[in-house]
């Protein structure tokens, strides 16, 4: 850190005596409106999750495994 004298600005630089940015200094026209805040929008409401589907309970037993080729196969491969 430097052990300047003068305190420096927003920027980090020293400017001069004036020690305050020109932005502070500078007084608003008493002439000039204050400006509205604009009106705050709601905000959007957020889509309502979709429920999933209810699962059918199963009212027939489930199928039985069926095979990808005829049992008659099967059996002529076996013996």
């Amino acid at each position: 850190m430097s052990t300047a004298p003068r305190s420096p600005t927003r920027s980090g630089r020293s400017s001069g005596t004036d020690t305050r940015c020109a932005l502070c200094t500078a007084e608003p026209p008493t002439s000039a409106p204050p400006t509205p805040a604009p009106p705050t929008s709601a905000p959007p409401t957020p889509a309502p999750p979709t429920p999933a589907p209810p699962t059918p309970a199963p009212s027939t037993p489930p199928p039985r495994r069926v095979f990808p080729f005829a049992p008659s196969v099967a059996r002529r491969t076996e013996t």
